[in-house]
C-alpha cells in the first residue's frame, strides 16, 4: 500500500515548455526520506500539456482552460493536495537536491513557516532580469 504524501509540492505553470522538464526533474530527484507528491497546475497554450504526459503518474497534473495567475494556481494546487505540508516552487525554477530535506529540518527545529532565497535562473537574459525585479520588487527596496 502506498503511503500518503507527507509533503505536497505545488508548481504553477504557464507556457513552461522550455523550463518544466528541468524543474520537475529537480523536484523528482529530492534527497528526502518522507513521501511527497508533485502537483502541477497549468494553464499553458504551448506544448507543456504534451510534455506533462511523460511525467504521469509521478506528477499529478491539472490543466486549466483559461490563463491563470500563479497565486490562483497555487490555491488550486493546495485544494488538490494530500500532504501535511505544502512546498511551492515555480515552473522556471530548479530546486536544490536537498530542498525538501532542508525545509523539513527547519520545520522540525521549531519554525512554522520556512522560506528560501530566490536566485534568477537566467541572469544573462534581459527579460528574465526585468521579470525578476518586477516579481520581487516589494522585497528588494
Amino acid at each position: 500500500m502506498k503511503r500518503a504524501p507527507f509533503i505536497s509540492v505545488v508548481i504553477p505553470s504557464y507556457n513552461s515548455m522550455h523550463t518544466i522538464r528541468q524543474c520537475l526533474d529537480s523536484v523528482i530527484n529530492q534527497l528526502v526520506s518522507v513521501p511527497y507528491e508533485i502537483i502541477v497546475v497549468d494553464s499553458s497554450e504551448d506544448q507543456t500539456p504534451e510534455i506533462m504526459k511523460s511525467y504521469e503518474p509521478r506528477v499529478r497534473y491539472f490543466h486549466l482552460s483559461q490563463k491563470t495567475i500563479p497565486a490562483v494556481a497555487r490555491n488550486i494546487g493546495i485544494e488538490k493536495s494530500f500532504g501535511e505540508f505544502i512546498a511551492f516552487t515555480d515552473s522556471d525554477c530548479i530546486v536544490d537536491p536537498s530542498w525538501l530535506q532542508q525545509i523539513m529540518r527547519a520545520h522540525k527545529s521549531g519554525y512554522d513557516v520556512v522560506c528560501g532565497s530566490v536566485i534568477n535562473a537566467r541572469p544573462g537574459n534581459f527579460i528574465s532580469i526585468a521579470e525578476y525585479f518586477l516579481e520581487f520588487r516589494e522585497i528588494s527596496q
